[in-house]
């Protein structure tokens, strides 16, 4: 306890080097310890403060000993899901902290966001009209995904990850996947890992991981999506990537086939709920390519005329919604109307759908 309260010491004045070299004394002492772990702790900080003069070195220490998130807030968010009052005692105010002498006069810094691994977005929009493709390759894996409904009523998708191993000269070692920037309190998505990937992939073999998702809430932006997260290491070089993980809500629906006679009804009563219209432009767009993408995504097309007509149902474990769709072609663009019978939820289906047919 106490070598890891130096060294996190330590990276608060990583440039010092008057606090390097008493650390680096005290650790080199407790190398011949008779305590075979402390030794052993020991080594291994020592090898880490060593590794410090190149990159791969500095961002593996930066992640081993990174801070924990502050508290930002008095109430407890665990009381607040059991109804029960979640304020703290005043005595116990977590924003206040404990600043060090060369921490006070400074502004606090605000967290910055992390940025997501270069073309993670060719997968992730592949992944919005199929249900299997590649998630994600470079030079060093290739990443292929196969997303598939679980149970009868739809509300649960299971994400199946195979990760092939394309290096020819080295294997993947600490091999990690985790899932980050995940809403915990009243999230619309439950998110589980039940399968979880070997720790070293050989050249040329596979390893796997599941993850599980329900939807517990229909209203799911795009900004809500929590990041797939891998580190790894190849070669001696340590490598991390960050995916946005591809959950949209249109993995929820399923076909809901109706005679025309029986939608133009539903369309009709549900025109007092709620309803979003966007026009895209899109040249050279062909009604059956429109189709087949409405039928990819989870709508039933119906008998229909100069439009196109479609239905669904979105699930969640909680309820059910119908889900219409419009398509109006006309030179050059055409308009879409999205109306659902829940207020609120046609304009965050239509995002969904307008986003990915600006990005293909």
């Amino acid at each position: 306890m106490l070598l890891l309260s130096l060294l996190k010491l330590y990276k608060i004045d990583i440039a010092n080097k008057r606090i390097k070299s008493k650390l680096i004394k005290v650790l080199s002492m407790e190398v011949n310890s008779i305590n075979s772990e402390l030794q052993q702790r020991a080594f291994e900080f020592l090898n880490l403060i060593q590794q410090l003069g190149n990159p791969q070195g500095q961002l593996l220490f930066d992640m081993l000993f990174d801070e924990m998130p502050a508290f930002t807030t008095g109430e407890n968010p665990l009381l607040q899901r059991f109804g029960a009052p979640g304020q703290l005692p005043k005595s116990r105010n977590l924003t206040q902290q404990t600043l060090l002498p060369h921490q006070q006069q400074q502004q606090p810094e605000q967290k910055k966001e992390i940025p997501l691994t270069p073309n993670w977005q060719q997968g992730y929009y592949r992944l919005f009209e199929y249900q299997q493709g590649v998630f994600f390759e470079n030079s060093l894996v290739k990443i292929i995904l196969r997303i598939k409904p679980q149970g009868q009523d739809r509300s649960t998708c299971l994400y199946h990850f195979s990760i092939l191993n394309k290096s020819s000269q080295t294997s993947l070692n600490s091999f990690l996947m985790s899932i980050v920037d995940y809403q915990t309190v009243d999230p619309p998505l439950v998110v589980n890992i039940v399968e979880i990937p070997n720790s070293v992939i050989k050249i040329g073999d596979r390893g796997s991981c599941t993850i599980q998702v329900s939807l517990r809430s229909p209203f799911l932006s795009s900004k809500q999506i929590p990041t797939l997260k891998i580190q790894f290491s190849s070669g001696g070089g340590f490598n991390g990537l960050r995916l946005k993980l591809p959950i949209f809500l249109t993995k929820f629906i399923h076909p809901s086939e109706l005679a025309l006679p029986v939608w133009l009804k539903h369309w009709k009563t549900m025109d007092v709920v709620d309803e979003a219209s966007t026009i895209i432009d899109m040249k050279n767009v062909e009604r059956d390519w429109i189709e087949r993408f409405l039928n990819k995504i989870g709508f039933a097309l119906v008998d229909q005329g100069s439009f196109i007509f479609s239905s669904g149902i979105l699930n969640t474990t909680q309820e059910k919604f119908g889900t219409l769709v419009k398509v109006k072609l006309m030179e050059d663009c055409f308009e879409l109307n999205v109306r659902v019978t829940k207020q609120g939820l046609a304009p965050l289906v239509s995002d969904y759908i307008v986003d990915f047919l600006k990005n293909v």
